[in-house]
């Protein structure tokens, strides 16, 4: 927000909450506590560099991923897996669209998944499974991008 102002940021906080309510609504779920919840929680993390430029390829990446699996893209998890999921935008921000849809389609099955790692007692279970799909992927990205000079991040 103190790089472009005030004005810029809302516009962008809302639009990315237009998103976030389009999809659920698309997708055929409902909007209940848990699903506004997500919503807002985008909403609220767009002040801080979440757009719908690198959320939307996590989210079209959770949606490939549930579309591919055994459950529905508007089963509760799978809404919420594509926007607690976008805790991953950076990384398609970052290193490309391609790469975060791949991020949105694993982060699927780990969010499905890790409750039985820790034994559910991470109350985060989506920010948990993220930071499993970052941690591992992000090297992986690294090392598959030919080096780029001055430039501490991939493109």
């Amino acid at each position: 927000m103190a790089q472009v102002g005030i004005g810029p940021t809302l516009l962008n906080m809302s639009l990315t909450g237009a998103i976030a309510t389009v999809y659920v609504v698309l997708v055929g779920s409902d909007l209940n506590g848990p699903t506004i919840g997500a919503i807002l929680t985008v909403v609220g993390f767009s002040a801080f560099d979440k757009h719908p430029k690198n959320s939307v390829a996590i989210m079209l990446g959770v949606f490939i991923g549930a579309m591919l699996k055994d459950w529905s893209a508007s089963d509760p998890s799978a809404v919420l897996a594509a926007w607690f999921g976008t805790t991953l935008a950076p990384i398609a921000g970052r290193c490309g669209w391609r790469w975060g849809v791949l991020a949105g389609f694993i982060h699927t099955s780990v969010a499905q998944s890790v409750g039985q790692l820790h034994g559910g007692l991470v109350l985060c279970n989506n920010g948990f499974a993220a930071g499993l799909v970052a941690a591992i992927l992000l090297p992986v990205i690294i090392a598959l991008q030919p080096a780029q000079k001055d430039s501490a991040a991939p493109r």
